[in-house]
């Protein structure tokens, strides 16, 4: 796959938040995008295999996940951050994975072994956001490498790394699932402020748990004392747990499966999946496309 100049690419972002989908300017950006997009699958695939080796050193249990970035993610980031002129092709997370850890020490034992790592690839930043968590109540470590590759096409390119505990993944994945399913998102403020309170306050008790550091000075009865208030106000914890999705699993596939492709429906609270093997690659991309250009705002697709 050729890749598209840094240029380009900025230009397809620029008209991705400009004009309107179905028009033919939106299309063209959109398939370029898309193909700047797919060129992080190979780098992503090169990071994988280093880093479940180091992880499995650290954490028996680890949990190893990779993702591209979808397109609504692209687009609403480049609009929070258009007024900052914000460049697609400096975005750091297109290509992503993450790493989640039974410990906060083991989070930082393999954070050190990825940044002493004698790879060719090129770290060049680092935030913690466990040290320093956001205000939102976010807590997770995030590393950026560049990527060194004889191949031109993806030699460059940026792939961040996430590191988070079971209980900070499922803070996070709590916070997922509330934006997906009222079309809303905590870290751009378009939540009821309950649902924040309430998000905050259960990343203050995480970080009671795992003894590190809270945003605030707060007392641990009073948290208690107001989750307990918010929930009986609000039902909060009936809500989440009536969120939970359930769909059935292939028990036996008759192929060796590479990738997954999700549709969740918000609205009829159902997922949808379909298996592709390896060689199925760019088939799978291909259907991606296609259903993120129909997505609302209830539905995504991963």
């Amino acid at each position: 796959m050729e890749r598209i100049s840094n240029n380009k690419v900025d230009k397809a972002g620029g008209v991705l938040i400009s004009y309107a989908k179905g028009t033919a300017e939106y299309e063209c950006a959109l398939a370029d995008i898309n193909t700047w997009r797919s060129l992080h699958r190979e780098p992503l695939n090169l990071f994988q295999t280093s880093i479940r080796k180091k992880a499995k050193s650290v954490d028996g249990s680890f949990i190893f996940a990779q993702r591209l970035k979808k397109m609504k993610s692209i687009e609403k980031k480049l609009i929070r951050f258009k007024e900052n002129r914000l460049k697609l092709s400096s975005i750091q997370d297109v290509g992503g994975c993450r790493v989640i850890l039974s410990s906060i020490a083991n989070v930082y034992e393999l954070k050190a072994q990825l940044i002493k790592s004698r790879w060719r690839h090129e770290f060049i930043k680092e935030s913690d956001y466990i040290e320093t968590p956001k205000l939102d109540g976010y807590r997770g470590i995030h590393l950026v490498f560049r990527t060194k590759s004889a191949k031109k096409e993806i030699d460059g390119l940026k792939i961040e790394v996430q590191l988070r505990t079971t209980l900070q993944h499922s803070w996070a994945t709590a916070v997922e699932m509330m934006d997906l399913i009222n079309g809303t998102a905590l870290k751009t403020g378009e939540i009821k402020e309950y649902w924040n309170r309430f998000f905050v306050l259960m990343s203050y008790s995480i970080s009671l748990i795992e003894n590190s550091p809270l945003m605030n000075d707060i007392d641990e009865n009073e948290i208690i004392k107001e989750l307990i208030a918010l929930n009986r106000q609000y039902n909060i914890l009936d809500t989440l747990e009536a969120l939970n999705f359930f769909t059935n699993n292939p028990e036996n596939s008759s192929k060796e499966v590479a990738y997954y492709l999700l549709h969740i429906d918000g609205g009829k609270r159902l997922i949808a999946y379909k298996e592709y093997t390896k060689k199925e690659y760019e088939r799978a991309n291909r259907d991606y496309t296609l259903i993120e250009k129909n997505e609302n705002e209830v539905d995504n697709v991963v």
